[in-house]
């Protein structure tokens, strides 16, 4: 009785969230609940397992539980909580509990020992189990400009934008630290220094696959010299504006502006681009104003994305409340200097956004914001 007791109890204290757990984004049935206990989530061994394919077996004489998926067998001794991959231990921290005579395992370690990528969204307390990659994309402090880099899920890279010349550096030292020599997909919006600035730079230390712009040309050295190198590259370039497609397979990098046309305003040239990955997307903005905001809208575009890199650094001259309607996102990242001359984002941008309940990121307050997901659910960093 008293066993029994102290088992009820220790239930109890484990039992404190209602997890959802998803794989391949389908919600996983458990026959007994999820929890969290000391920051790690457990769940059944036989539901986790045959929700990720894998056949599972009990050995009475051994007292194991095993699962096997192509080339990989996970064996779990429940008295002791050990666990075996292929026949060599795991050091995973955390070992299996048992609770009403199930085999509760570590979600992470589990999922990870298969090689498949695990979330978890504190928001909804979600976790998410995905067979394909991760998409990481950061948003950098980079001042009063705009440097974007992503890694995709295949493991190629992307960058849109490459702020001012004086960020031309700690751009290389930042994409080189995350392991690239060489970048797929390399995006110039539109030829305003602090979009442009460092491109020089990245184009002489990288190489690179396809260099994308739209059709506008600018007098200043800035770009002169942006062009200097990519002739000095060699690398494919390609004109852009709406209905360009730099990408459209395991995840898709369409562009929806410009159109083809000419404007009074060089903003209004910036290639939108909308990258979608699996149930997600994130919309970048660049400099487009209201003008070119209204014609996306009246193309009948698909606008919709859960996050949206606000136009021009949260000037009112953008993100009109029409836009921020067809688009809906749930996030909303800003790229400012802190105390810039500019006074951006402005009161009203921030306003918008706040009355839709949007959560709001800022480069000027967070500093780099980093957007990670595996296509059914994200988090921001």
């Amino acid at each position: 009785m008293l066993a029994i007791t102290v088992f009820i109890l220790s239930y109890a204290a484990f039992a404190s969230y209602d997890v959802t757990v998803l794989i391949n984004g389908e919600k996983l049935g458990c026959s007994q609940a999820p929890f969290i206990k000391d920051g790690t989530t457990f769940v059944p061994m036989r539901d986790i397992f045959e929700g990720l394919g894998a056949a599972v077996e009990w050995n009475e004489e051994h007292r194991t539980a095993s699962a096997s998926y192509e080339d990989t067998t996970i064996t779990v001794y429940p008295d002791s909580g050990a666990f075996e991959k292929n026949g060599e231990k795991l050091s995973l921290g955390v070992g299996s509990v048992i609770v009403n005579d199930k085999i509760m395992l570590p979600l992470r370690a589990v999922a990870q020992s298969f090689g498949y990528s695990v979330m978890w969204s504190g928001k909804d307390y979600t976790v998410s189990i995905a067979t394909d990659g991760i998409l990481n994309v950061y948003f950098l402090a980079s001042g009063q400009a705009d440097s974007i880099f992503a890694e995709l899920p295949d493991g190629k890279c992307m960058l849109i934008d490459a702020a001012e010349s004086s960020f031309g550096k700690e751009l290389e030292s930042f994409i080189r630290e995350k392991g690239y020599s060489h970048i797929d997909y390399v995006v110039a919006t539109h030829p305003h220094s602090d979009h442009i600035g460092g491109m020089a730079h990245i184009l002489k230390n990288f190489s690179v696959g396809t260099f994308y712009m739209p059709d506008i040309t600018h007098t200043t050295k800035t770009y002169e010299r942006m062009i200097d190198a990519l002739y000095e590259n060699g690398c494919e370039t390609q004109f852009i504006s709406n209905g360009s497609v730099i990408e459209d397979g395991l995840y898709d990098i369409n562009v929806l502006s410009p159109q083809i046309r000419e404007y009074v305003r060089l903003n209004d040239y910036s290639a939108v681009i909308k990258l979608t990955y699996k149930d997600k997307s994130i919309l970048f903005s660049a400099d487009a104003e209201i003008i070119a905001e209204a014609e996306m809208i009246a193309s009948g575009l698909d606008l919709r994305a859960d996050i949206l890199k606000i136009g021009h650094h949260g000037s009112a001259t953008s993100t009109s409340g029409r836009y921020l309607d067809a688009v809906a996102p749930k996030e909303a990242v800003i790229t400012a200097k802190k105390e810039n001359s500019y006074g951006f984002p402005s009161e009203l941008i921030l306003l918008q956004l706040q009355n839709r309940g949007i959560d709001i990121h800022r480069t000027d307050v967070d500093g780099t914001i980093t957007a990670i997901t595996d296509g059914y659910i994200y988090i921001i960093e």
